[in-house]
């Protein structure tokens, strides 16, 4: 709404000459003021100016004696025109998977450049960010947790402002499937012995966490029956690697799993243990968060050593 000044009017004077039949006539003077009312737009303003508008701001005057001094009516004061600009905050994504760069639910971490399109004519824009994350001018650098961010854009001069917001979730879980491309374990002949070689891909992928880096938390293992019980249950425990693994555009780790239980002796029988393992995930060498797992399972299922292994969703099974 533009700043409008109505007119101000001063009082001026009336006169009227008065004349008699039996003396000279003669000047009367009166003060005459003018009262001047609200300001009105033609056309009248909409709630929400969504194309080029243009409406006139005006008054209406009215006199003290329009009898004497008509009134003044209606006084234009001035036009103002609205030119919307067409200009949007436009985002895109520096991770080139998923293919919707534009999104703005995004993973931990990832990097957004934003830009305003078409620029405005007027001045510079300012950028400015409310809420979790990092701006640099016009790159935007998610958080390593689950938050919300705005980010405007301010041309200033009451030329515009624009504003876009982002929603950013963490990891939820992931899901494996066998590397049937990689080399298999080799088992000498009547020996007992499985493995796979797995691909995990982190949840959801309607997101990049190319920025995430996990790592498997050691453990016990649990639900130990039948010819797993002869084994010392120390010796059962999970001791996974203690580098961290980072995760290529896809969520995918930049390197596999390997899945392998081998060893066990003859005689066999039934009988299996479990591993609810712990996943440890944290943005670059930021504070690490606990909040994911998944199972792996160990089984030898009869008397010929018989063994399948499950993980995450993907298994394998071998007979010696």
């Amino acid at each position: 709404m533009p700043v409008v000044t109505p007119p101000i009017y001063a009082p001026g004077q009336k006169y009227r000459i008065v004349s008699y039949d039996c003396s000279d006539a003669y000047c009367e003077t009166n003060d005459i003021t003018y009262s001047v009312g609200a300001v009105q737009w033609d056309p009248p303003l909409p709630s929400k100016i969504t194309s080029t508008f243009s409406s006139t701001a005006y008054v209406n005057v009215t006199s003290s004696d329009p009898a004497l001094c008509g009134n003044p009516g209606r006084v234009n004061i001035g036009t103002v025109t609205w030119n919307l600009s067409p200009s949007e905050i436009t985002s895109q994504c520096v991770a080139t998977t998923p293919a919707d760069r534009t999104r703005t639910t995004i993973g931990v971490g990832e990097v957004v450049n934003l830009s305003l399109t078409p620029a405005p004519s007027c001045g510079s824009v300012t950028w400015t960010l409310s809420g979790v994350g990092t701006l640099s001018g016009t790159t935007y650098t998610a958080p390593d947790r689950a938050g919300s961010a705005t980010i405007t854009a301010d041309a200033g001069c009451g030329c515009g402002k624009w504003t876009k917001t982002f929603s950013v979730i963490e990891p939820s879980g992931a899901v494996a499937t066998t590397n049937g491309a990689a080399a298999p374990d080799t088992f000498a002949a009547g020996a007992q012995g499985v493995c796979m070689h797995l691909i995990f891909t982190f949840q959801p992928t309607t997101v990049c966490f190319s920025a995430v880096q996990f790592l498997e938390v050691p453990g016990p293992a649990s639900n130990i029956t039948g010819y797993m019980t002869r084994f010392n249950p120390a010796s059962l425990a999970h001791s996974p690697s203690t580098t961290w693994i980072g995760l290529d555009e896809s969520n995918r780790p930049l390197g596999q799993d390997h899945a392998h239980h081998a060893g066990y002796p003859s005689p066999w029988s039934a009988g299996g243990f479990d591993w609810v393992i712990p996943v440890a995930w944290r943005v670059g060498s930021g504070n690490a968060k606990t909040n994911l797992s998944w199972t792996q399972s160990v089984r030898i299922t009869d008397t010929s050593g018989t063994t399948s292994v499950t993980k995450a969703g993907a298994s394998a099974t071998r007979t010696p």
